[in-house]
């Protein structure tokens, strides 16, 4: 079996936890758990959201939604312009089990995966496509 390697940041992380209190690390716990939770939350809704401009995008009966739907929805949202199109683009690229569960698990510097990881991801993905 193949040991696991830890970062310096992992490291540093783990030699903090350890010089904690029981009581410490059990708050520690419950707030890797909490803060977890609520990006997950996030996240989903972010992706919901993509989701359902997908719907209208891919709309092939325009007249249900008329035109120029997706800018009325940004206006309506106080929307800044490319981001409805960003959420789209990451429901599209991805998976919403696959951005959950990636998203759930803390990153080597204990922070999580947000929406911007995986739009950079996306458009990571997208450049392979096209060879850059």
């Amino acid at each position: 079996m193949a040991k696991s390697t830890l970062t310096p940041v992992e490291k540093k992380r783990l030699a903090t936890y350890k010089t904690m209190t029981s009581a410490t690390q059990k708050v520690a716990d419950d707030l890797e758990l909490i803060l977890s939770n609520t990006n997950k939350g996030i996240l989903n809704s972010q992706y919901r959201s993509g989701e359902r401009i997908n719907e209208v995008l891919k709309d092939p009966d325009t007249n249900s939604y008329g035109d120029n739907a997706c800018q009325q929805l940004a206006d309506y949202l106080g929307d800044p312009g490319s981001g409805l199109y960003n959420l789209a683009r990451v429901a599209e690229t991805f998976t919403k089990e696959y951005v959950l569960s990636q998203s759930e698990t803390p990153m080597a510097n204990g922070r999580h995966l947000t929406f911007g990881h995986w739009l950079a991801l996306h458009r990571n993905d997208k450049r392979r496509e096209h060879g850059h």
